[in-house]
């Protein structure tokens, strides 16, 4: 299949691929990316990224280490594309012939080192011919645009087949690839080992999903909305015990893996490395005390106690989320409670609603500039309810609010001709959700158009409905200090008018014109002047009513209107800009809201990205979460860092290090150890590096008998910053350097937690997958299976661990058990039929000295298509009496039809209903009878020995 070829790629066909890569038995190269089952880790983007990473450590360690010191390495920069295969990332065309290679090579069972090495191949390639403007960057923003530049510049894909084949030939057609894959292996096993604990976390808190913790219900799903308004007011903790979260610190070996920029010597301990003896996760715990000082198992065993229904996992529980030594041994409730939110059952909008409530802080005025990540829908309408300032002021709300008793900031007057026919007018009540720190281009403001309702009259009370115009707003101002006077930039991308008046249809055929006013000091309308011209009574950007002008003013006039086929008007010159000094009327902001600190988002941050198996440091993690997080972008990045022999201090410009290549002054890049010394001190919390002389560094002194200076250049709230350390004899005072700003002050609102968490897949993907934790058993499912031959006769297949023993003398194949194939929870009904098919197979060959019964089973694995029925019992507890289950079992109106894409757990309220034993029929859809299955569910979690008594009261009822 060449995708390239084809104009268009329908949904229904990228559907049917996805599933041959992630599920095929006869694919499923990528079954490690999307989860063979629901609630798997999928490591396969981790894996992949580090893979990455471990290639340029090989071939282009001064990129690796840059991209490190940028806070963006491999495994958090392309962890999404790699997740999204390039779709959305790439062009169209070439994304299409990507794609052309990675089908065809995921089907190579000759491919080396895996069959998604062309995802590793791009992304090599795309590094290594940006080594020198990556080199260049300056900040995480810088590198972030120039990805994105090159993307569209990508526009052949001849090119980037050329970065696949020089890849491919660089990392895996040489000696240098056992290179590369012994330090993947050492690095990933020890990742994998530190992961080991947080794996242990959701393990443990799968049986709660299903469990009431008071015992009052049967049977309740674990929520979200259920863990903070019952749990946790249930146990009565201190506000206390919410306290931050300590990060678990990476193993000191691991971190010589990540941060070692001396690849020959790191290749000399990797065999010791690989063969250390590890007595399991213990090893990796974190050794940082807990969020509360006394939270050891007593008191959590009493905690659990409140809980009857989870009282029993208590011990195991704790294991998992313990901190400390074995003697004194602690545990985070903190972590704990974010855990068990992500592992409930619900979307990734009301998880983060519920994070966001967990650590709310009290209300406060909301800072001066929106946030860069538009406010997503899922949000607002997970937001408490606002006025209608405050909607005017939260983003996409605003368009859809009808014109208000006080003037509009920005009005736009919609012309329907040129015969003075007004259709309406488009009222823009606050520029605040439109605010950004520079204007926007026409594709982006394209992309954050928005669709705005054009009312017929400005009177609140005669305002109805009579087009759509979807428009772009960008207001930039000028200064933090002036936010009323800026630059304003309208797009104009569609206008749609509904039904026209009488009059106009006797009228020519109409084209339509935009006019936009703006409100000046004194609370007039004016209209507002166009760059590059300047008018007659102009005043702060604004023209005189009478003095207007339209080639002068931000106007669409109706000549430039064109007509779409659907009835829909555009401009050829759609985007317009005011001139830099006009003056709004900038509102105050909104009311003060409940918010949370970048602080408490860096703690979410961690419990995430740790259930996405992103193979980052603490610290790493701290650096995503500030460019997902904070307002403007801005993350911490430690750019350079210098050992120079003798004091005289080199100047400014043009850097240290070019000045010493340029001067030939000698100096060491202790970037690395450094790197190292911030992972310990400033993953728990503090602020300030602490330093005091060569042994922090644990460093050799490379210049003995001299005086020494440490220069370290740094970014801190998207400024640059730099310092310089004086050594003597390589010893010196105890120096602390502020390298992070307080992450107190940054707060987000509810709206903006939860749209920069969708908005970043590193954050949200863990609290979709982990939704499926719900719906995911333990185990397999054991499943007793009767397959109905005649009316008296059945063919038993077994499914499930503990079900191969044999009853009544019979071998365990003539029981149908032994076939080892497996059902799961989150199978659909469409692959529960292929695996009985499946079974019915195997069975018919190893039944092959039963002649009769053998072809018994294999006329079953031949049958067709069937549907699949479900008995509902009476409302009454037909375990009352066997004769009320015949009786049941018999009535037609007790069975009901079951969606065959839907998965076993998807009925699983249905199937567990009073607690009995679930029975399915599987019948064929023909008028011509096939052969009908009976399957009955003795145990959807359990994997122990069936009961005889069960099985014969099966029978009977079968009977």
């Amino acid at each position: 299949m060449h995708f390239a070829m084809e104009a268009t790629f329908r949904e229904e066909e990228t559907f049917w691929v996805i599933h041959a890569l992630a599920t095929s038995s006869a694919n499923g190269a990528y079954r490690d990316y999307f989860g063979q089952f629901p609630g798997s880790w999928a490591q396969g983007p981790a894996e992949d990224a580090l893979l990455l990473d471990c290639a340029l450590a090989v071939h282009e360690p001064d990129l690796r280490m840059r991209l490190a010191a940028l806070g963006c390495p491999p495994g958090a920069l392309f962890w999404s594309p790699f997740q999204r295969l390039f779709a959305g990332v790439l062009l169209s065309t070439v994304w299409r012939r990507f794609w052309d290679v990675l089908i065809g090579e995921s089907s190579d069972p000759r491919a080396h080192p895996h069959p998604r090495h062309v995802l590793v191949d791009l992304a090599f390639g795309i590094l290594q011919g940006l080594r020198e403007p990556i080199l260049q960057c300056q900040s995480p923003i810088d590198l972030r645009e120039l990805l994105e530049d090159f993307y569209l510049k990508l526009c052949d894909p001849e090119e980037m087949l050329d970065l696949l084949v020089q890849s491919e030939a660089l990392l895996w057609q040489g000696f240098s690839r056992h290179e590369v894959l012994r330090l993947w292996d050492a690095t990933s096993e020890k990742f994998t080992r530190f992961l080991w604990q947080h794996r242990n976390q959701d393990l443990a808190l799968r049986p709660l999903v299903e469990l009431d913790p008071f015992e009052t219900a049967p049977h309740a799903w674990l929520t979200p909305d259920l863990v903070l308004k019952q749990v946790l007011p249930a146990l009565d903790l201190a506000q206390s015990d919410l306290q931050a979260i300590p990060a678990r610190a990476l193993p000191q070996a691991l971190l010589e893996l990540i941060f070692s920029s001396d690849f020959v010597g790191l290749t000399s301990r990797l065999a010791a490395l690989v063969g250390a003896t590890w007595t399991g996760p213990s090893l990796d715990i974190a050794q940082a005390p807990p969020s509360s000082p006394d939270f050891n198992f007593d008191r959590w065993e009493g905690v659990m106690e409140k809980l009857p229904g989870w009282s029993g996992q208590a011990e195991e529980i704790f294991a998992a989320f313990r901190f400390g030594r074995p003697e004194e041994e602690q545990m985070s409730f903190t972590e704990f409670i974010m855990v068990l939110i992500c592992c409930a059952r619900g979307t990734a909008a009301q998880k983060a609603t519920a994070l966001f409530e967990l650590f709310a802080d009290a209300p406060r005025p909301l800072p001066e500039l929106p946030h860069r990540i538009p406010i997503s829908r899922a949000a607002q309408g997970l937001a408490e309810p606002q006025d209608e300032e405050a909607a005017a002021a939260a983003g996409p709300a605003c368009v859809t609010l009808p014109p208000s008793k006080s003037p509009a900031v920005l009005e736009i007057e919609v012309w329907a001709n040129d015969y003075g026919l007004l259709a309406g007018y488009v009222c823009v009540r606050s520029l605040w959700p439109f605010t950004s720190l520079k204007c926007l281009d026409n594709e982006e403001l394209r992309r954050r158009g928005l669709p705005f309702v054009v009312w017929s009259s400005r009177d609140p009370a005669a305002a109805c409905r009579v087009g759509e115009l979807h428009l772009g707003i960008s207001w930039a101002p000028r200064n933090q200090q002036k936010p009323q006077v800026g630059t304003l930039s309208l797009c104009v991308n569609r206008l749609r008018l509904f039904d026209q008046a009488a009059e106009m249809e006797a009228l020519e055929l109409p084209r339509p014109s935009l006019k936009a006013f703006a409100l000046d000091q004194d609370g007039q309308r004016r209209p507002i002047v166009r760059q590059g011209q300047r008018g007659f009574a102009q005043m702060d950007g604004l023209l005189r009513a009478w003095a207007y002008q339209p080639f002068q003013s931000l106007s669409w006039i109706s000549k430039d209107a064109q007509l779409n086929p659907d009835n829909s008007w555009t401009w050829g010159r759609d985007l317009l800009h005011s001139t830099n000094d006009l003056r709004m009327a900038v509102p105050a902001l909104p009311r003060c809201r409940e918010v949370i600190s970048l602080q408490r988002c860096r703690q979410v941050a961690e419990v995430l990205v740790r259930r996405s198996s992103l193979y980052l440091t603490a610290w790493q993690v701290v650096q995503l979460a500030d460019r997902c997080f904070h307002r403007a972008g801005h993350s911490f990045a430690l750019l350079d860092a210098l050992l120079l022999p003798g004091l005289e201090v080199p100047p400014q410009q043009p850097g240290w290090r070019r000045y010493c290549d340029e001067s030939g002054r000698q100096y060491l890049d202790v970037t690395p150890q450094l790197s190292m010394v911030l992972e310990r001190q400033l993953s728990d919390g503090g602020r300030r590096l602490r330093l005091q002389g060569l042994e922090t560094l644990q460093l050799t002194d490379p210049f003995p008998d001299l005086s020494k200076i440490l220069w370290l250049r740094f970014l801190r709230d998207g400024e640059e910053s730099s310092c310089a350390i004086r050594l003597e004899n390589g010893l010196g005072p105890l120096t602390e350097v502020e390298m992070d700003s307080d992450a107190t002050l940054h707060v987000l609102t509810k709206e903006e937690f939860i749209s920069c968490i969708l908005a970043h897949p590193e954050l949200s993907e863990p609290l979709r997958r982990h939704s499926y934790l719900a719906l995911d058993a333990l185990g397999a499912l054991t499943l007793d299976v009767m397959v109905e031959w005649t009316a008296a006769q059945y063919l038993p297949v077994l499914f499930g661990d503990g079900q191969g023993l044999a009853v009544g003398g019979h071998s365990r194949f003539e029981d149908g058990a032994g076939h080892e194939i497996k059902v799961f929870g989150s199978d659909t009904i469409w692959d529960f039929l292929e695996k009985l098919k499946s079974a019915c197979q195997v069975l018919a060959l190893k039944l092959q000295r039963a002649e009769a019964l053998s072809k018994k089973y294999q006329a079953v694995a031949g049958s067709g298509q069937h549907e699949v029925y479900a008995f509902v019992p009476p409302t009454s507890n037909p375990k009352d009496s066997l004769e009320a289950v015949v009786k049941a079992h018999g009535d037609t109106s007790s069975w009901q039809i079951l969606d065959k894409d839907c998965t076993f757990q998807s009925y699983a309220g249905l199937l567990k209903h009073h607690g009995m034993p679930p029975c399915l029929k599987v019948q064929s859809g023909g008028q011509n009878c096939r052969p009908e299955l009976a399957v009955e569910v003795e145990e959807m979690k359990g994997t122990g020995e069936t009961d005889q008594s069960t099985r014969r009261t099966t029978e009977a009822i079968h009977q």
